[in-house]
């Protein structure tokens, strides 16, 4: 144990105390340490990400999925749109994007700041 402890002092990530079984070698004991990695990893690779609807945003958010999916419906309409957020939150970024996706991208996009 205080030779695990040393090594993970020292910057390890993990440690493997590796004792092969009577007949097995080295290498099917890490084979047998590496095998719950390997099923993990496994999951990881078949479950689907949700990415969003809305070209240029990349989140695992819910909330920003929800608002992208949101300015997709919102692209289609003929309407004015009012993007409201706290500084910094991207809300210039999202009114562009739904321009672009909008009938009306080749007429110019018009922002209004209300602060």
């Amino acid at each position: 144990i205080r030779d695990a402890v040393r090594c993970l002092q020292a910057g390890a990530r993990d440690y493997l105390w590796a004792q092969p079984r009577h007949g097995q070698g080295l290498e099917a004991a890490l084979r047998d340490a590496l095998e719950p990695l390997k099923r993990t990893e496994t999951q990881q690779a078949h479950t689907p990400l949700k990415l969003p609807a809305l070209p240029g945003f990349l989140s695992l958010d819910q909330q920003t999925l929800s608002a992208c999916e949101t300015a997709v419906r919102a692209a289609a309409m003929q309407r004015p749109l009012l993007i409201c957020g706290a500084s910094g939150t991207g809300k210039t970024l999202l009114a562009r994007k739904v321009h672009q996706l909008s009938a009306r991208c080749l007429a110019p996009l018009v922002e209004v700041y209300c602060a």
